[in-house]
């Protein structure tokens, strides 16, 4: 009698254990509390996850990384996505915004991801010197300081988009070539890009460059940043 009268004293409290464990386990995922007592994590999380990541986008739009970082922290994700498919780290890295790209890589952000080509705004057609990864980006908007950083993080010079399009392309054969493509084709070409390699077409990042035609009202910068970039793939063309 004595041992069946332990065994329910045991029994009552193993069911009541059990039963505040199912209760408390039930309320945390749901980001509940109860009344009188301190908030879950999960409900003082604040805005969901699709807001924080929208809100993101737009602070990268602005080009400040203060803002980033604090929606970084408050769960926003570095590997956030436009509705077209960009990450916020192709954003920055197409809008030059040195301080956020280092933000985003340092909080994991893959600076290899590739994506295909993007629409258009106007729906249009597709961006296709867009399509790529964060360097394909970067280079080319002809943004040489987030080039740098990407090569400086790991980015791997000679990986061509999904289309066969490698930075240096990218770089050399942008719709209006600028100062900046300019120093973007000389730094990809010091740290080993590869002037021979073909896309898909078979057209070399020379043969790119010098395809490219401008209408009159182009200015001369334009066509002297075109002349440097020959000058600078038919050097490394020689050289090989």
């Amino acid at each position: 009698m004595r041992s069946a009268t332990r065994w329910l004293a045991v029994g009552w409290t193993g069911l009541l254990v059990l039963a505040a464990g199912c209760q408390e386990s039930s309320e945390v995922p749901q980001g509940q509390s109860g009344p009188g007592s301190a908030p879950t994590r999960v409900a003082a999380r604040g805005p969901k996850a699709d807001e924080l990541d929208a809100r993101l986008l737009r602070a990268i739009g602005d080009g400040r990384s203060g803002p980033v970082e604090e929606l970084l922290a408050q769960g926003a994700s570095a590997q956030a996505r436009t509705k077209a498919g960009k990450t916020a780290l192709h954003l920055a890295c197409a809008l030059g915004k040195v301080s956020i790209v280092q933000v985003l890589l340092d909080q994991g952000a893959d600076p290899a991801l590739q994506i295909p080509a993007v629409p258009s705004a106007d729906g249009a057609g597709d961006d296709g010197a867009e399509a790529g990864s964060p360097l394909t980006y970067a280079a080319a908007h002809g943004n040489v300081e987030v080039v740098r950083l990407l090569l400086d993080r790991g980015a791997n010079v000679n990986t061509p988009t999904l289309d066969g399009k490698t930075a240096l392309m990218c770089a050399a054969s942008p719709s209006l070539p600028t100062g900046n493509h300019v120093a973007c084709v000389a730094l990809l070409l010091e740290r080993g890009a590869d002037a021979w390699v073909r896309n898909a077409q078979g057209r070399s990042a020379l043969s790119l460059a010098g395809g490219a035609t401008f209408n009159s009202a182009v200015q001369t910068n334009e066509l002297r940043a075109q002349t440097d970039i020959l000058s600078l793939l038919t050097r490394a063309s020689t050289q090989r």
